[in-house]
Formats: C-alpha cells, structure tokens, sequence
C-alpha cells in the first residue's frame, strides 16, 4: 500500500504529461470538388487493352488532385482499369510520364453505368491555369 501511495503522484504526472504533450491525431481534410464536368454523360466510348482517351482540364485554382470520379461500368471481365492525370503539349495532347495515376479492377464494376471514384495514390499538385489530361 505504501509503494502505491509512493507511486500514485508519480503516475499522476506522467498521465498529465502524456495529454498535454502527446500530439493530437491528424485531422483529415474533407474531400474538396475542384473540376466537374456532369452534363451532356450519355456518350459512350469503348476502352480496351491499349485504347486511350483522354479528356483535358484546367483548374481555376492550384490544389492536390487524389482521387477522380467516373461514369464507368464494366462489361466482359474487362480486368485492370487505370487512370492517370498527364501534363498536355502545346496540342493540348497527353504527354510524359504519369503524374498520378489509380487502377481498379474493372471486373468489380457493375453492367449498369455507375459512378466510381478512384484513388490517384498521393496525387499530384496542379497548377492554375495550366492544362492537364
């Protein structure tokens, strides 16, 4: 009993310690819209095997790009499905290296034309005013 007298107040101090001192756990950040783009997404297009396409965007403001959203579904066990965010040419064409890039597995997605976001692993800053695909 003496020795947890003894060690009460020291246990005290060091609880106090740990809260006070402890860095508190991050806070995430909600997602933020930043590009949108919802009327006129009745147009279908097939992407298979090494068919691209691709759809430019300039932000009006710099932020971080982490993930996408698109109107996509899956038809034949389509396998892996990868999109990427690309610096564009003076064409306004794709080109160089990803600079982020998500794939999911194609063979999850529904029949029916469903909403999917897909996560660009860490993303990537953008620019303002400059053109991406």
């Amino acid at each position: 009993m003496k020795i947890l007298k003894k060690l009460l107040p020291i246990v005290i101090i060091l609880a106090v310690l740990i809260t006070t001192f402890m860095p508190a756990q991050p806070v995430l950040a909600d997602s933020t819209l930043f590009e949108s783009y919802t009327t006129g997404d009745d147009y279908n297009s097939t992407i298979y095997e090494d068919l691209w396409r691709a759809q430019t965007f300039t932000p009006s403001t710099a932020h971080t790009v982490t993930s996408v959203k698109l109107l996509i579904y899956g038809k034949d066990n389509p396998g892996d499905f990868t999109v990427s965010i690309k610096a564009t040419d003076g064409s306004g064409h794709p080109t160089g290296e990803d600079l982020c890039y998500g794939t999911i597995n194609g063979n999850d997605l529904p029949d029916t034309k469903t909403w999917t976001e897909i996560t660009l692993g860490a993303g990537t800053s953008l620019s303002a005013e400059t053109k991406y695909a």
